[in-house]
Protein backbone atom coordinates (compact mmCIF):
# COMPACT_ATOMS: atom_id res chain seq x y z
CA UNK A 1 0.00 0.00 0.00
CA UNK A 2 1.05 3.88 -0.89
CA UNK A 3 1.07 4.72 3.02
CA UNK A 4 3.76 2.25 4.11
CA UNK A 5 6.17 3.84 2.11
CA UNK A 6 5.32 7.36 4.31
CA UNK A 7 8.36 8.16 6.31
CA UNK A 8 7.72 7.07 10.37
CA UNK A 9 7.00 10.44 12.36
CA UNK A 10 9.88 11.51 14.01
CA UNK A 11 12.81 9.35 11.88
CA UNK A 12 15.27 11.61 10.36
CA UNK A 13 13.59 10.97 7.48
CA UNK A 14 10.46 12.95 8.43
CA UNK A 15 10.20 16.60 9.04
CA UNK A 16 10.04 16.30 12.81
CA UNK A 17 13.02 14.50 13.12
CA UNK A 18 14.80 17.10 10.78
CA UNK A 19 13.34 20.20 12.34
CA UNK A 20 14.62 18.53 15.74
CA UNK A 21 17.92 16.97 14.82
CA UNK A 22 18.65 20.60 12.66
CA UNK A 23 17.55 22.55 16.02
CA UNK A 24 19.95 19.82 18.32
CA UNK A 25 22.85 20.48 15.99
CA UNK A 26 22.49 24.56 15.79
CA UNK A 27 22.00 24.61 19.91
CA UNK A 28 25.06 22.00 20.55
CA UNK A 29 27.47 24.63 18.30
CA UNK A 30 25.98 28.22 19.76
CA UNK A 31 26.03 26.97 22.99
CA UNK A 32 30.00 24.75 22.67
CA UNK A 33 31.13 28.49 21.03
CA UNK A 34 29.34 30.39 24.31
CA UNK A 35 31.14 28.08 26.28
CA UNK A 36 34.30 28.44 25.05
CA UNK A 37 34.13 32.40 24.74
CA UNK A 38 32.90 32.34 28.33
CA UNK A 39 36.10 30.41 29.60
CA UNK A 40 38.07 32.70 27.33
CA UNK A 41 36.42 35.86 28.61
CA UNK A 42 36.37 34.38 32.58
CA UNK A 43 40.02 33.60 32.22
CA UNK A 44 41.50 36.85 30.94
CA UNK A 45 39.37 38.52 33.66
CA UNK A 46 40.90 36.49 36.32
CA UNK A 47 44.60 36.90 34.77
CA UNK A 48 43.50 40.56 34.66
CA UNK A 49 42.77 40.83 38.03
CA UNK A 50 46.43 38.90 39.47
CA UNK A 51 48.33 41.05 36.73
CA UNK A 52 46.00 44.24 38.48
CA UNK A 53 47.37 42.56 41.84
CA UNK A 54 51.03 42.05 41.18
CA UNK A 55 51.74 45.33 39.55
CA UNK A 56 49.80 47.21 43.03
CA UNK A 57 52.26 45.08 45.02
CA UNK A 58 55.16 46.28 42.89
CA UNK A 59 54.53 49.72 43.30
CA UNK A 60 54.20 49.59 46.97
CA UNK A 61 57.71 47.63 47.33
CA UNK A 62 59.06 50.28 44.44
CA UNK A 63 57.97 52.99 46.82
CA UNK A 64 59.28 51.58 49.73
CA UNK A 65 62.67 50.84 47.83
CA UNK A 66 62.92 54.43 47.17
CA UNK A 67 62.13 56.08 50.32
CA UNK A 68 63.73 53.97 52.52
CA UNK A 69 65.40 50.59 52.94
CA UNK A 70 63.94 47.18 52.81
CA UNK A 71 63.87 44.50 55.21
CA UNK A 72 65.79 41.25 53.86
CA UNK A 73 62.35 39.42 54.91
CA UNK A 74 59.46 41.21 52.99
CA UNK A 75 55.93 40.83 53.84
CA UNK A 76 52.46 39.74 52.14
CA UNK A 77 49.23 39.26 52.60
CA UNK A 78 49.43 35.82 51.55
CA UNK A 79 52.59 33.87 51.34
CA UNK A 80 50.85 30.93 49.47
CA UNK A 81 49.55 32.73 46.25
CA UNK A 82 52.39 35.93 46.32
CA UNK A 83 55.29 36.65 46.43
CA UNK A 84 58.01 39.63 46.40
CA UNK A 85 61.49 39.78 45.05
CA UNK A 86 63.83 42.48 45.13
CA UNK A 87 67.38 42.16 43.08
CA UNK A 88 70.11 44.53 43.01
CA UNK A 89 71.77 45.71 39.96
CA UNK A 90 74.76 42.88 40.11
CA UNK A 91 72.13 40.65 40.73
CA UNK A 92 72.04 39.80 44.52
CA UNK A 93 68.75 39.14 45.88
CA UNK A 94 68.50 42.18 49.11
CA UNK A 95 64.82 40.76 50.01
CA UNK A 96 62.33 38.48 49.38
CA UNK A 97 59.14 36.55 50.87
CA UNK A 98 59.05 34.04 52.88
CA UNK A 99 57.88 31.79 50.42
CA UNK A 100 60.54 32.27 48.33
CA UNK A 101 63.34 28.95 49.06
CA UNK A 102 65.91 30.56 46.64
CA UNK A 103 68.71 33.22 46.94
CA UNK A 104 68.68 33.29 43.10
CA UNK A 105 66.66 35.34 41.02
CA UNK A 106 63.62 34.00 40.75
CA UNK A 107 62.93 34.43 37.16
CA UNK A 108 64.28 36.04 34.18
CA UNK A 109 62.27 39.30 33.00
CA UNK A 110 63.39 42.26 31.16
CA UNK A 111 62.65 45.08 32.88
CA UNK A 112 63.24 48.49 31.88
CA UNK A 113 64.45 51.35 34.23
CA UNK A 114 62.09 54.38 35.42
CA UNK A 115 62.75 57.48 36.24
CA UNK A 116 63.48 59.18 39.89
CA UNK A 117 61.04 61.90 39.25
CA UNK A 118 58.73 63.23 36.61
CA UNK A 119 59.23 66.31 34.89
CA UNK A 120 57.90 68.65 37.45
CA UNK A 121 59.22 67.63 40.57
CA UNK A 122 56.26 65.50 42.30
CA UNK A 123 56.58 63.14 43.91
CA UNK A 124 54.24 60.57 42.23
CA UNK A 125 55.14 57.66 40.57
CA UNK A 126 53.76 55.58 37.93
CA UNK A 127 55.62 52.59 37.33
CA UNK A 128 55.05 50.76 33.98
CA UNK A 129 55.97 47.31 35.12
CA UNK A 130 56.94 44.19 32.47
CA UNK A 131 54.15 41.57 32.83
CA UNK A 132 54.77 38.26 31.98
CA UNK A 133 53.19 34.36 32.68
CA UNK A 134 55.63 31.87 33.91
CA UNK A 135 55.71 28.38 35.20
CA UNK A 136 58.08 25.41 37.01
CA UNK A 137 59.34 28.75 39.55
CA UNK A 138 61.26 27.73 42.47
CA UNK A 139 58.36 28.28 44.39
CA UNK A 140 55.62 25.82 44.30
CA UNK A 141 55.24 22.45 43.21
CA UNK A 142 54.35 23.85 39.48
CA UNK A 143 51.97 25.71 38.83
CA UNK A 144 51.75 29.21 37.01
CA UNK A 145 52.48 32.76 38.02
CA UNK A 146 52.01 36.35 36.87
CA UNK A 147 55.26 37.95 37.46
CA UNK A 148 55.46 42.07 37.30
CA UNK A 149 58.77 43.55 37.38
CA UNK A 150 60.40 46.47 37.22
CA UNK A 151 63.97 48.74 37.88
CA UNK A 152 63.56 51.30 40.91
CA UNK A 153 65.97 53.86 41.07
CA UNK A 154 67.07 54.32 45.18
CA UNK A 155 69.64 56.17 46.79
CA UNK A 156 72.32 53.45 45.98
CA UNK A 157 71.61 52.59 42.53
CA UNK A 158 69.20 51.00 40.61
CA UNK A 159 67.24 47.80 41.99
CA UNK A 160 64.52 45.32 40.39
CA UNK A 161 61.96 44.33 41.64
CA UNK A 162 59.46 41.15 41.16
CA UNK A 163 55.91 40.74 42.04
CA UNK A 164 54.39 37.48 41.55
CA UNK A 165 50.47 36.15 42.07
CA UNK A 166 49.84 32.75 41.47
CA UNK A 167 47.35 31.76 38.95
CA UNK A 168 46.44 28.64 40.85
CA UNK A 169 42.73 30.08 41.76
CA UNK A 170 42.27 31.19 38.53
CA UNK A 171 43.03 27.30 37.29
CA UNK A 172 40.78 26.11 39.82
CA UNK A 173 37.76 28.58 38.78
CA UNK A 174 38.78 27.83 35.01
CA UNK A 175 38.19 24.26 36.41
CA UNK A 176 34.91 24.44 37.76
CA UNK A 177 33.17 26.37 35.17
CA UNK A 178 34.56 23.95 32.42
CA UNK A 179 33.01 21.15 34.26
CA UNK A 180 29.48 22.79 34.84
CA UNK A 181 29.67 23.89 31.20
CA UNK A 182 30.53 20.63 29.95
CA UNK A 183 27.35 19.16 31.95
CA UNK A 184 25.15 21.99 31.50
CA UNK A 185 25.57 22.23 27.41
CA UNK A 186 24.70 18.28 27.14
CA UNK A 187 21.88 19.38 29.18
CA UNK A 188 20.52 22.16 27.01
CA UNK A 189 21.14 20.43 24.21
CA UNK A 190 18.56 17.96 25.29
CA UNK A 191 16.26 20.15 26.38
CA UNK A 192 16.45 22.07 23.30
CA UNK A 193 15.93 19.07 21.42
CA UNK A 194 12.86 17.99 23.42
CA UNK A 195 11.25 20.87 23.81
CA UNK A 196 11.73 21.14 19.73
CA UNK A 197 10.30 17.72 19.17
CA UNK A 198 7.29 18.61 21.21
CA UNK A 199 6.27 21.47 19.99
CA UNK A 200 7.03 20.30 16.61
CA UNK A 201 4.78 17.53 17.21
CA UNK A 202 2.25 19.53 18.53
CA UNK A 203 2.58 22.12 15.67
CA UNK A 204 2.06 18.76 13.31
CA UNK A 205 -0.61 16.92 14.86
CA UNK A 206 -3.12 18.99 12.97
CA UNK A 207 -1.59 17.97 9.57
CA UNK A 208 -1.63 14.12 10.85
CA UNK A 209 -5.38 14.64 11.39
CA UNK A 210 -5.92 16.55 8.05
CA UNK A 211 -3.91 13.30 6.51
CA UNK A 212 -6.33 10.84 7.84
CA UNK A 213 -9.01 12.68 6.91
CA UNK A 214 -7.90 12.85 3.69
CA UNK A 215 -7.28 9.25 3.28
CA UNK A 216 -11.13 8.52 3.91
CA UNK A 217 -12.34 10.76 0.82
CA UNK A 218 -13.09 9.00 -2.75
CA UNK A 219 -15.59 9.64 -5.18
CA UNK A 220 -18.29 7.98 -3.38
CA UNK A 221 -17.20 10.45 -0.08
CA UNK A 222 -16.34 13.81 -1.41
CA UNK A 223 -18.77 15.53 0.58
CA UNK A 224 -15.99 14.87 3.70
CA UNK A 225 -14.09 17.80 4.58
CA UNK A 226 -10.86 18.18 6.37
CA UNK A 227 -10.33 19.14 9.44
CA UNK A 228 -9.84 22.86 10.56
CA UNK A 229 -7.45 23.93 13.46
CA UNK A 230 -9.21 26.66 15.41
CA UNK A 231 -5.40 28.66 15.74
CA UNK A 232 -5.05 31.07 13.07
CA UNK A 233 -1.95 30.48 11.19
CA UNK A 234 -0.57 29.19 8.13
CA UNK A 235 -1.89 24.95 8.89
CA UNK A 236 -5.18 26.30 9.16
CA UNK A 237 -5.20 28.18 6.51
CA UNK A 238 -4.04 25.35 4.58
CA UNK A 239 -6.54 23.55 5.72
CA UNK A 240 -8.90 26.29 4.43
CA UNK A 241 -7.65 25.72 0.66
CA UNK A 242 -7.84 22.31 0.90
CA UNK A 243 -11.60 22.15 1.51
CA UNK A 244 -12.24 24.70 -0.97
CA UNK A 245 -10.59 22.62 -3.34
CA UNK A 246 -12.67 19.65 -2.35
CA UNK A 247 -15.79 21.98 -2.44
CA UNK A 248 -14.46 23.15 -6.47
CA UNK A 249 -13.59 18.85 -7.13
CA UNK A 250 -17.13 17.69 -5.52
CA UNK A 251 -19.13 20.47 -7.58
CA UNK A 252 -16.49 19.21 -10.71
CA UNK A 253 -17.85 15.67 -10.04
CA UNK A 254 -21.03 16.26 -9.56
CA UNK A 255 -21.06 18.20 -12.91
CA UNK A 256 -19.46 15.66 -14.53
CA UNK A 257 -21.62 12.85 -13.50
CA UNK A 258 -25.07 15.14 -14.34
CA UNK A 259 -23.40 15.85 -17.97
CA UNK A 260 -22.84 12.08 -18.42
CA UNK A 261 -25.96 11.16 -17.33
CA UNK A 262 -27.68 14.01 -19.32
CA UNK A 263 -25.70 13.58 -22.04
CA UNK A 264 -26.54 9.45 -21.94
CA UNK A 265 -30.40 10.65 -21.95
CA UNK A 266 -29.99 12.34 -25.21
CA UNK A 267 -28.10 9.91 -26.72
CA UNK A 268 -30.87 7.33 -25.77
CA UNK A 269 -33.87 9.02 -27.19
CA UNK A 270 -32.86 9.19 -30.90
CA UNK A 271 -31.16 5.97 -30.87
CA UNK A 272 -34.50 4.19 -28.82
CA UNK A 273 -36.10 6.19 -32.16
CA UNK A 274 -34.37 5.02 -34.68
CA UNK A 275 -34.55 1.60 -33.35
CA UNK A 276 -38.48 1.43 -33.24
CA UNK A 277 -38.90 2.77 -36.56
CA UNK A 278 -36.85 0.10 -38.00
CA UNK A 279 -38.52 -2.70 -35.71
CA UNK A 280 -41.91 -1.36 -36.99
CA UNK A 281 -40.97 -1.02 -40.55
CA UNK A 282 -39.13 -4.54 -40.36
CA UNK A 283 -42.24 -5.66 -38.74
CA UNK A 284 -44.78 -4.57 -41.26
CA UNK A 285 -42.94 -3.75 -44.58
CA UNK A 286 -46.33 -3.26 -46.31
CA UNK A 287 -47.78 -0.80 -44.24
CA UNK A 288 -44.77 1.43 -43.50
CA UNK A 289 -43.22 3.58 -46.09
CA UNK A 290 -38.87 2.61 -46.69
CA UNK A 291 -38.42 6.28 -47.73
CA UNK A 292 -40.44 7.84 -44.75
CA UNK A 293 -38.60 5.57 -42.34
CA UNK A 294 -35.37 6.11 -44.01
CA UNK A 295 -35.36 9.84 -43.89
CA UNK A 296 -36.82 9.59 -40.18
CA UNK A 297 -34.32 7.74 -39.21
CA UNK A 298 -31.86 10.13 -41.05
CA UNK A 299 -32.97 12.69 -38.96
CA UNK A 300 -32.60 10.92 -36.11
CA UNK A 301 -28.61 10.49 -37.37
CA UNK A 302 -28.54 14.40 -37.62
CA UNK A 303 -29.40 15.37 -34.74
CA UNK A 304 -27.66 12.54 -32.91
CA UNK A 305 -24.28 13.63 -34.84
CA UNK A 306 -25.22 17.28 -33.96
CA UNK A 307 -24.91 16.32 -29.94
CA UNK A 308 -21.74 14.36 -30.46
CA UNK A 309 -19.97 17.17 -31.94
CA UNK A 310 -21.66 19.71 -29.37
CA UNK A 311 -20.30 17.09 -26.65
CA UNK A 312 -16.55 16.85 -28.11
CA UNK A 313 -16.52 20.63 -28.36
CA UNK A 314 -17.12 20.55 -24.58
CA UNK A 315 -14.95 18.09 -23.38
CA UNK A 316 -12.44 20.49 -25.57
CA UNK A 317 -13.40 23.75 -23.68
CA UNK A 318 -12.78 21.95 -20.66
CA UNK A 319 -8.95 21.45 -21.29
CA UNK A 320 -6.83 25.09 -21.33
CA UNK A 321 -6.21 26.50 -24.63
CA UNK A 322 -3.05 26.60 -26.02
CA UNK A 323 -2.01 30.31 -26.52
CA UNK A 324 -0.18 29.63 -29.67
CA UNK A 325 -3.05 28.30 -31.41
CA UNK A 326 -5.05 31.81 -30.56
CA UNK A 327 -4.81 34.44 -33.67
CA UNK A 328 -6.10 38.09 -34.39
CA UNK A 329 -9.93 37.33 -35.33
CA UNK A 330 -12.21 39.83 -36.70
CA UNK A 331 -15.57 39.59 -34.55
CA UNK A 332 -17.94 41.42 -37.14
CA UNK A 333 -16.50 39.77 -40.22
CA UNK A 334 -17.93 36.29 -38.05
CA UNK A 335 -20.99 37.90 -37.59
CA UNK A 336 -21.46 38.58 -41.53
CA UNK A 337 -20.06 35.01 -42.33
CA UNK A 338 -22.64 33.55 -39.91
CA UNK A 339 -25.43 35.66 -41.25
CA UNK A 340 -25.00 34.74 -44.49
CA UNK A 341 -24.52 30.80 -44.31
CA UNK A 342 -26.91 30.74 -41.69
CA UNK A 343 -29.67 27.83 -42.39
CA UNK A 344 -32.37 28.21 -39.88
CA UNK A 345 -33.13 32.17 -39.97
CA UNK A 346 -36.48 31.20 -42.53
CA UNK A 347 -38.79 34.12 -42.29
CA UNK A 348 -37.35 36.13 -39.79
CA UNK A 349 -35.78 39.31 -40.40
CA UNK A 350 -32.21 39.54 -39.80
CA UNK A 351 -30.79 43.19 -39.06
CA UNK A 352 -27.14 43.73 -38.99
CA UNK A 353 -25.21 46.49 -37.53
CA UNK A 354 -21.89 46.02 -37.67
CA UNK A 355 -18.42 48.07 -36.86
CA UNK A 356 -15.26 47.26 -38.58
CA UNK A 357 -12.42 46.16 -37.14
CA UNK A 358 -13.50 44.92 -34.35
CA UNK A 359 -10.60 42.19 -33.56
CA UNK A 360 -9.97 40.14 -30.38
CA UNK A 361 -7.10 37.51 -29.70
CA UNK A 362 -8.49 33.75 -29.79
CA UNK A 363 -9.50 31.12 -31.97
CA UNK A 364 -11.75 31.09 -34.76
CA UNK A 365 -13.55 28.34 -34.83
CA UNK A 366 -14.25 28.66 -31.28
CA UNK A 367 -15.75 31.99 -31.52
CA UNK A 368 -17.44 31.23 -34.86
CA UNK A 369 -19.51 28.87 -32.62
CA UNK A 370 -20.23 31.11 -30.14
CA UNK A 371 -22.03 33.07 -32.39
CA UNK A 372 -23.88 30.35 -34.67
CA UNK A 373 -25.48 29.52 -31.42
CA UNK A 374 -26.50 33.29 -30.30
CA UNK A 375 -28.27 33.66 -33.95
CA UNK A 376 -29.34 30.46 -33.57
CA UNK A 377 -30.76 30.79 -29.88
CA UNK A 378 -32.23 33.99 -31.56
CA UNK A 379 -33.69 32.96 -34.74
CA UNK A 380 -35.85 30.28 -33.07
CA UNK A 381 -37.52 32.59 -30.39
CA UNK A 382 -37.77 35.80 -32.28
CA UNK A 383 -41.03 36.39 -33.69
CA UNK A 384 -40.28 38.74 -36.18
CA UNK A 385 -36.87 39.99 -36.03
CA UNK A 386 -33.08 39.82 -35.52
CA UNK A 387 -30.73 42.52 -34.29
CA UNK A 388 -26.89 41.76 -34.10
CA UNK A 389 -24.60 44.24 -33.44
CA UNK A 390 -20.41 44.44 -33.17
CA UNK A 391 -18.70 47.98 -31.35
CA UNK A 392 -16.18 48.76 -29.65
CA UNK A 393 -15.93 50.14 -26.08
CA UNK A 394 -13.12 51.24 -24.74
CA UNK A 395 -10.73 48.00 -24.78
CA UNK A 396 -13.85 45.85 -25.00
CA UNK A 397 -14.86 44.32 -27.69
CA UNK A 398 -18.80 43.92 -28.03
CA UNK A 399 -21.18 41.64 -29.25
CA UNK A 400 -24.81 42.29 -28.77
CA UNK A 401 -27.70 39.49 -30.13
CA UNK A 402 -31.24 40.86 -29.88
CA UNK A 403 -34.94 39.10 -30.58
CA UNK A 404 -38.14 40.20 -30.27
CA UNK A 405 -39.35 37.02 -28.68
CA UNK A 406 -40.71 36.40 -25.38
CA UNK A 407 -37.91 36.94 -22.92
CA UNK A 408 -36.15 34.94 -20.19
CA UNK A 409 -37.34 35.42 -16.69
CA UNK A 410 -34.77 37.04 -14.60
CA UNK A 411 -34.66 33.96 -12.08
CA UNK A 412 -33.53 31.69 -15.24
CA UNK A 413 -30.84 33.78 -16.41
CA UNK A 414 -28.11 32.31 -15.05
CA UNK A 415 -29.72 28.42 -15.63
CA UNK A 416 -30.09 28.96 -19.00
CA UNK A 417 -26.22 28.76 -19.73
CA UNK A 418 -26.36 25.68 -17.80
CA UNK A 419 -26.11 22.29 -20.32
CA UNK A 420 -29.49 20.31 -21.18
CA UNK A 421 -30.81 23.42 -19.80
CA UNK A 422 -34.43 24.12 -21.66
CA UNK A 423 -36.96 26.80 -20.60
CA UNK A 424 -40.60 25.51 -20.25
CA UNK A 425 -41.64 26.85 -23.31
CA UNK A 426 -39.12 25.65 -25.41
CA UNK A 427 -39.04 21.62 -24.02
CA UNK A 428 -39.91 20.54 -27.60
CA UNK A 429 -36.55 18.92 -29.34
CA UNK A 430 -37.34 20.10 -32.74
CA UNK A 431 -37.80 23.51 -31.54
CA UNK A 432 -35.00 23.49 -28.65
CA UNK A 433 -32.46 21.95 -29.25
CA UNK A 434 -30.10 19.91 -27.09
CA UNK A 435 -29.96 22.30 -24.25
CA UNK A 436 -25.90 22.92 -25.43
CA UNK A 437 -25.87 25.95 -27.44
CA UNK A 438 -25.86 28.22 -25.06
CA UNK A 439 -23.60 26.51 -22.39
CA UNK A 440 -21.25 26.65 -25.77
CA UNK A 441 -21.34 29.50 -25.84
CA UNK A 442 -20.47 30.32 -22.06
CA UNK A 443 -17.55 28.18 -21.95
CA UNK A 444 -16.35 29.59 -25.19
CA UNK A 445 -16.74 33.00 -23.80
CA UNK A 446 -15.35 32.20 -19.98
CA UNK A 447 -12.21 30.41 -22.01
CA UNK A 448 -11.40 33.99 -24.18
CA UNK A 449 -11.51 36.08 -20.97
CA UNK A 450 -15.00 37.43 -21.62
CA UNK A 451 -18.56 37.10 -20.02
CA UNK A 452 -22.24 36.79 -21.46
CA UNK A 453 -25.07 38.49 -19.68
CA UNK A 454 -28.80 38.62 -20.48
CA UNK A 455 -30.71 41.67 -20.43
CA UNK A 456 -34.89 42.44 -21.28
CA UNK A 457 -37.47 42.78 -21.99
CA UNK A 458 -38.48 43.92 -24.64
CA UNK A 459 -37.51 40.86 -26.22
CA UNK A 460 -34.09 38.72 -25.28
CA UNK A 461 -30.63 40.33 -25.64
CA UNK A 462 -27.40 38.20 -25.41
CA UNK A 463 -24.09 40.91 -24.84
CA UNK A 464 -20.93 38.66 -25.28
CA UNK A 465 -18.12 41.13 -24.58
CA UNK A 466 -13.92 40.22 -24.31
CA UNK A 467 -10.69 42.02 -24.55
CA UNK A 468 -9.70 43.55 -27.94
CA UNK A 469 -6.87 42.98 -29.43
CA UNK A 470 -3.74 44.89 -27.93
CA UNK A 471 -2.38 47.50 -30.30
CA UNK A 472 0.97 47.79 -30.76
Amino acid sequence: MAGEDRPRAGTLSSIRGRVTLGAILIAAAALTIGALLQIRAVRGHLVEAAETSAESRLIDVAEQARTSSIPSNVIVADDDTQFVQVVDADGFVIAASDNIETRERVVDLDTEPLENEDSEGSSDREYDAETETFSDLPIDDGSQWVVAGAEVPTDEGFVTVYSGTSLEEVQSTLNALRGSLFVAVPVLVFFVGLVTRTVIRRSLQPVAIMRSDLDEITTRRLHHRVSTPSSDNEIADLAHSMNEMLDRLEASVTRERHFIGDASHELRSPIAAMRTQLEVALAHPQETSSRETLGSVLRSTERMEALVVDLLLLAQLDAVPSPELKRPVDLSQLVADEVEHHSTIGAVRVRTILEPDVVVQGHANQLGRLVHNLIDNAVRHAQSQVVIQTSRSNEWAVLEVSDDGPGIPVEDRDRVFERFTRLDEARDRDAGGSGLGLAIAKEVADTHGGSMHITGPPGTTFTFRMPLQPTN
